[in-house]
C-alpha cells in the first residue's frame, strides 16, 4: 500500500513537471495566487519567447490581472486594467464593477451634479448610471426649479427627458411663455409658441389666435406679400383659400397694371392652377412677339393706313410680302394676328381676294409742262394697272383730275369709269400747260368729291414732278394739313409719286399714305411703279379690329400685324397595311420607317415618296404599338396582337423579349435614356434598364386598378400613369417616389381613351387627353392643370409634341387636323390639301430627322407631308372662264405665264392646282369640270417652264365652297382655281 502511494506521488510530481506554463498560470489563478502568476508571465514576456504557448500566456495574464483588479477592487485597478485591455473579453464585468465602486465610495458620498455629470460621462449605461441619472435630475430640478425661467426648464427636459420632472418643468415653461406670448400678442410670438408646443392644447390655442392676428394684418395691409407671408405660415388655415384667393386678385391686377411680359410670365408661374393662368401665359406671348426683331420674319405684314375714327372698330390695310419682297396673295383671315401696344386683338371683318371688293383709283395729274413724259407714261400704264387688279379680282374703277395752278378738268362729272380704255381716252385729251404753279390741294379737294361706289376702297395717286407752290388754296380754304386730314377723315389710301418735299411729306404724315421719288422712275421705271402699285392695291387686306384697349382716335396706337404662313398637305404615297406608327432614320434626312398591322416594317429615303420591305425583318406576329428609336444602333419596341414584346436592334434582328411581364397594354420609350424601356399592363408597371433584355417590376404603387397608360419625359424620364380608377401617378426615376396628381374639373372615373403625352425635351410639360373629347395642360410636371380651349373638333384622337421645345403641338381629331404654336393657347385647322376624310382622329403624326412633319391619314395607308404655301393666287372662274369651259380667256394667259416663269426659274417651288364650283348642277358634273379647269390651268404653267413634277392638279366640284352657296354673290367666290406655290418645310 505504501508502495502504491510513493508511485502515485512520484507520478503527480512528473506530471506537474510537464505540464505547459499556459497550465502552470492556469493553476496558481484558480488557487488565488494571481501575483505570482502574473510575475511568472511577465517572465516569459521578458525572455521574448515566440514559441507555441505565448498565446496560452497572454491569456492567462489577462485573467490573472482581471482577477487581482476585481480582488483589490479600486477604480484605480479598474481604470489600470482597462487601459491595458481596452478590448478585452472582461470589460463589460469590468465596467459594471468600476461604475459599483465609484458610484458608492466618491459618487454616492459626494453627492453634486458635478459629480454624477462626470460619473455619467465615463459609465453613459448600466443600472448605475441610472441611479445617477435619477440623482442628477434631482440635483438638477432643484437649481432649475430656483432659477425658473423657460430656458431652464427647456434645459432640464431637453436633458432629463425621462425624469418624473420632466412634465412638471413642461408645465412650468409653457406657463412662463404663455404669460411672455400674451404680453407680447403678436403673430410672430404667438407661431413661435404654437410651433414649440404643437402637440398640447394650449399649442393648438396659440395657433388659432396666430392665424387670426395674421389673418387681420393680412386683410388691413391688403398686399400679395403679406397674403404669401400668411399661406406660408398657415397652409392648412382656415382662411388659406380666402387668402390665396384674394393674393391671386392682387397679382392679376398688379400684372394687368404693369402690363409686361415679366409680370405676365410672373403670374403665370406664380399662380399656374388660376384660371388667369392660361390668359397672363397668352399676354406674355404678345409682348414677346409685339417686341422682338422682325429680322428674317415672314411673312412680313406692313400696315399702310389705319382709320379709327370708330374706336370699337380699328380698319387697317395691310400688305404681306415675303423673304423676296414680293407680294404674298389669297392669305386667309385666320393666317392675321393683330398686335396693338403689345396687346393681340381678335379680327373682326377681313376683306381680302375672294371678297372681290371693289377699288376705285382717281389719278391727280400735274399738266405743267415738264410732265409731259409721266403723262404719256400714266396713258401707257393704265391697262396694265387694270389687268393686274383684275386677276386678283379687284373691281377697279378710274377717275382723273389734271391740275396745275388751279384744276383744269374733273373727268367723268365726278363718275369714276370701270373701262380702262375710257381711262385711256381721258388721259389722251390731256394737254400741257405753260404754267409753273402747282396747286395740288385743290386738286385733292376736288378729287374727294367723286361719286364713290359703295364698299369700294378709294384711292388717290398724285403725279407731280413739283413742289407745291401753294400753300392755301383759296376755293377749298385748305392748306396741306388741312388735305391730308381731308384724305384720313375720307379713308382714301393715298400715294404721291412726287419730289422729296415737307409739305407732301406732312399730307403723307397725316394721311397715312405711301411716297415714291418721282426722280426714281422716270421713262420706263414709272410703267414699273404703276405695276407695283397695282401688285400692292390687288394684294392688299382690309383688316378690321377689335381695339384690346379703348384708345381715342389719333392716340398712341403702336401695331404690328404678324401673319402665319398658310400650310398645306401634299400627298406622298399610299402604302400597303395599316400604318401605326412612323419613325424618323436617325442616319439619313427624309427617311422614314413606318410600322404597319399586317406587313411590319417598312422604309422610305425620299420623304415617303416610295417604300420598300426591310430585309431581315420580320415580325412574328401583328404589330399594336410601336416606341423606340431606328438608326445610330438603337432599339425599335413592337408590341405584337398576341402579346409578345419584341425588339429590333440595330434595324437587322428581332428578338423576343420582355416574357417575365404579363398582360401589357402600353410601352414607353425615351432617346435620352436608350436603355431604358417601361410597359405597363393589368398587373402593374415594369423597367427594363438594358433595351428590352430583363425587366423588374416597379413598386410603390398604391392604386390597385389596371394601369392605363405611361408615358416619359425624354429629359427627365419623369414616368406617369394613369389608372382606371382616374388618378395620375408621377415619379422621376432617380428619385423613386410616386406622386399622386389631382386633375381638376374631372370625373373619378376615367374615361375610356384617356392618354398621356410628354414634350420631348420639357419633362415638366404634359398633355393629358381626358377620354376624347377633352385636352389639359400642365408646364409644372402635372402639379397644376389647365383644360385648353378647343374649337368644335369632335372626338380628339393623337396629341403629337414637336421635338423643338413643343414649338409645334398638334392632334388628330374627328373634325380635322389641327395645330398650335403657343403650346396650345390657340389652334389652327390643318387639312388642307388632303382627302376628304370623314373622321380624322385616328390619323397619326410623324417627323424624320430634321423635324419634317409627316401625317398619315385616316384610312392609315395614305401619307402626306406638310410644306408651306408662298403665295396663293385665286383665280375667278365667272371672270377668266366662258361658262362650262375648261380653257380660260386669253386674259389669263399672261398671269399664267408668269407664274410659270417663277416655276422656271425657282424649281424650290411647287404648285398645287385647285379647281372648284358653285352648287349649281350635279356633282358628278361640277366634279369634272373642276378637274379639267385644274389641268388646263396646268397644262399653261407647263407650257411656260414649270416642270411637270413640280405640278400638281386636282378638281373637287362644289366640296370646298368659300361661302355658302346661298347667293349669285357668293356663288361666283365659290366658281374659282387656285393656284398654291409652295415650299418645303425645312426642320420643326
Amino acid at each position: 500500500m505504501r508502495r502504491s502511494l510513493v508511485i502515485l506521488a512520484l507520478a503527480t510530481s512528473f506530471v506537474a513537471a510537464c505540464a505547459t506554463l499556459p497550465e502552470k498560470l492556469n493553476k496558481e489563478i484558480d488557487a488565488g495566487n494571481y501575483r505570482y502568476a502574473i510575475l511568472q508571465g511577465e517572465e516569459y514576456l521578458a525572455e521574448k519567447k515566440q514559441d507555441e504557448h505565448l498565446p496560452g500566456v497572454l491569456a492567462a495574464l489577462e485573467k490573472a490581472r482581471f482577477k487581482l483588479a476585481c480582488t483589490t477592487d479600486t477604480p484605480e485597478a479598474y481604470k489600470r486594467f482597462d487601459t491595458t485591455y481596452p478590448s478585452s473579453q472582461y470589460k463589460p464585468e469590468v465596467m459594471e464593477r468600476w461604475a459599483r465602486v465609484e458610484f458608492e465610495n466618491f459618487t454616492r458620498k459626494t453627492d453634486t451634479l458635478a459629480a454624477y455629470e462626470t460619473f455619467l460621462k465615463r459609465f453613459p449605461e448600466g443600472r448605475y448610471a441610472v441611479r445617477a441619472r435619477e440623482r442628477s435630475a434631482k440635483l438638477a430640478w432643484r437649481q432649475v426649479d430656483m432659477k425658473g425661467t423657460i430656458d431652464a426648464y427647456r434645459g432640464f427636459r431637453a436633458h432629463y427627458p425621462k425624469s418624473p420632472c420632466a412634465a412638471i418643468a413642461l408645465n412650468k415653461e409653457i406657463a412662463l411663455a404663455w404669460a411672455a406670448t400674451e404680453k407680447a400678442n403678436s403673430v410672430e410670438v404667438f407661431h413661435a409658441f404654437a410651433t414649440t408646443y404643437a402637440e398640447t392644447e394650449i399649442g393648438k390655442t396659440a395657433m388659432l389666435m396666430a392665424h387670426n392676428l395674421a389673418w387681420k394684418r393680412a386683410k388691413k395691409e391688403d398686399s400679395i406679400d403679406r397674403y404669401t407671408w400668411f399661406r406660408r405660415l398657415f397652409p392648412g388655415g382656415a382662411k388659406y383659400a380666402a387668402a390665396y384667393a384674394r393674393e391671386t386678385q392682387l397679382a392679376w391686377a398688379l400684372a394687368e397694371k404693369e402690363d409686361t411680359e415679366r409680370t405676365y410670365r410672373w403670374y403665370a408661374s406664380g399662380y399656374p392652377d388660376t384660371p388667369e393662368a392660361l390668359t397672363a401665359e397668352h399676354r406674355a406671348n404678345d409682348w414677346a412677339y409685339f417686341n422682338s426683331s422682325r429680322q428674317g420674319e415672314t411673312p412680313l405684314a406692313y400696315v399702310h393706313q389705319t382709320n379709327d375714327r370708330d374706336i370699337e372698330k380699328v380698319w387697317l390695310y395691310v400688305d404681306v410680302r415675303d423673304r423676296g419682297n414680293e407680294f404674298i396673295a389669297g392669305l386667309r383671315p385666320k393666317q392675321f394676328t393683330v398686335y396693338e401696344n403689345g396687346r393681340s386683338a381678335p379680327v373682326i371683318d377681313f376683306l381680302g381676294m375672294e371678297s372681290k371688293r371693289p377699288i376705285d383709283i382717281i389719278f391727280l395729274v400735274d399738266v405743267s409742262g415738264s410732265m409731259g413724259d409721266e403723262i404719256e407714261t400714266v396713258k401707257a400704264s393704265a391697262i396694265a394697272l387694270a389687268s393686274e387688279l383684275k386677276f386678283r379680282q379687284r373691281d377697279v374703277a378710274f377717275g382723273l383730275v389734271t391740275y396745275c395752278d388751279d384744276v383744269h378738268k374733273v373727268f367723268g362729272s365726278n363718275r369714276t369709269t370701270k373701262s380702262a380704255r375710257t381711262f385711256q381716252k381721258w388721259m389722251a385729251t390731256i394737254k400741257t400747260t405753260s404754267q409753273g404753279v402747282e396747286n395740288p390741294v385743290q386738286a385733292i379737294w376736288k378729287a374727294t368729291n367723286y361719286k364713290f361706289r359703295k364698299e369700294t376702297q378709294k384711292v388717290i395717286v398724285l403725279v407731280t414732278d413739283e413742289p407745291p407752290n401753294v400753300t392755301f388754296d383759296r376755293k377749298s380754304r385748305m392748306n396741306e394739313y388741312d388735305a391730308g386730314k381731308l384724305m384720313a377723315d375720307g379713308d382714301f389710301t393715298f400715294y404721291a409719286i412726287t419730289p422729296n418735299n415737307n409739305s407732301y411729306n406732312n399730307m403723307l404724315k397725316i394721311s397715312g399714305g405711301k411716297h415714291f421719288e418721282i426722280e426714281r422712275y422716270r421713262g420706263p421705271l414709272f410703267a414699273k411703279l404703276m405695276g407695283y402699285i397695282g401688285a400692292l392695291l390687288s394684294t392688299q387686306y382690309r383688316i378690321a379690329y377689335s381695339s384690346p384697349r379703348k384708345i381715342g382716335t389719333g392716340g398712341n396706337r403702336k401695331l404690328r400685324i404678324r401673319v402665319d404662313h398658310q400650310q398645306t398637305w401634299l400627298s406622298r404615297s399610299e402604302i400597303e397595311g395599316q400604318l401605326i406608327a412612323l419613325f424618323p432614320d436617325a442616319t439619313k434626312a427624309c427617311s422614314l420607317v413606318a410600322v404597319t398591322r399586317e406587313h411590319g416594317l417598312l422604309k422610305s429615303e425620299d420623304c415617303g415618296a416610295k417604300w420598300y420591305p426591310i430585309d431581315g425583318i420580320t415580325l412574328p406576329g401583328k404589330a399594336v404599338l410601336a416606341a423606340g428609336a431606328w438608326g445610330n444602333n438603337a432599339s425599335l419596341f413592337v408590341l405584337l396582337g398576341s402579346g409578345k414584346l419584341v425588339a429590333v436592334r440595330n434595324g437587322k434582328t428581332v428578338e423576343v423579349i420582355g416574357e417575365e411581364t404579363q398582360d401589357i397594354n402600353s410601352i414607353a420609350w425615351s432617346e435620352a435614356y436608350p436603355s431604358r424601356l417601361w410597359a405597363s399592363g393589368m398587373g402593374g408597371i415594369w423597367l427594363s434598364e438594358d433595351a428590352g433584355v430583363s425587366f423588374v417590376q416597379v413598386g410603390g404603387l398604391t392604386s390597385s386598378e389596371s394601369v392605363a397608360w405611361v408615358n416619359v419625359s425624354r429629359r427627365t424620364q419623369q414616368a406617369c400613369y394613369l389608372t382606371t380608377d382616374g388618378l395620375l401617378w408621377c415619379r422621376d426615376k432617380d428619385d423613386g417616389g410616386w406622386r399622386q396628381l389631382k386633375i381638376p374639373g374631372t370625373s373619378s372615373l376615367m374615361p375610356t381613351g384617356t392618354q398621356l403625352f410628354s414634350c420631348p425635351l420639357n419633362g415638366s410639360l404634359l398633355f393629358l387627353r381626358w377620354g376624347r373629347s377633352a385636352l389639359y395642360r400642365s408646364n409644372d410636371g402635372g402639379i397644376s392643370w389647365h383644360p385648353l380651349p378647343l374649337p368644335l373638333v369632335g372626338n380628339i384622337g393623337q396629341v403629337f409634341i414637336g421635338t423643338s421645345g413643343a414649338k409645334r403641338v398638334c392632334f388628330a381629331a374627328e373634325k380635322g387636323l389641327f395645330c398650335s404654336t403657343n403650346r396650345g393657347l390657340t389652334w389652327v385647322e390643318l387639312t388642307d390639301g388632303t382627302a376628304g376624310y370623314a373622321d380624322w382622329s385616328t390619323a397619326l403624326f410623324g417627323t424624320d430627322k430634321t423635324g419634317r412633319l409627316f401625317v398619315v391619314g385616316a384610312d392609315g395607308r395614305r401619307i402626306y407631308q406638310l410644306y408651306e404655301v408662298a403665295t396663293r393666287e385665286v383665280v375667278s372662274g365667272e371672270v377668266f372662264f366662258a361658262k362650262d369651259a375648261d380653257e380660260p380667256k386669253k386674259d389669263l394667259i399672261p398671269h399664267l405665264q408668269a407664274i410659270g416663269h417663277k416655276l422656271a426659274k425657282d424649281r424650290t417651288i411647287r404648285a398645287r392646282v385647285d379647281g372648284h364650283t358653285d352648287s349649281d348642277g350635279s356633282d358628278e358634273y361640277n366634279l369634272d369640270l373642276s378637274k379639267r379647269r385644274a389641268q388646263r390651268v396646268g397644262a399653261h404653267l407647263q407650257a411656260a417652264g414649270a416642270a411637270p413634277w413640280q405640278l400638281e392638279t386636282a378638281g373637287h366640284g362644289e366640296s370646298r365652297p368659300l361661302a355658302k352657296n346661298s347667293s349669285a354673290r357668293n356663288k361666283a367666290k365659290n366658281r374659282r382655281v387656285e393656284i398654291l406655290l409652295i415650299r418645303e418645310i425645312a426642320g420643326n
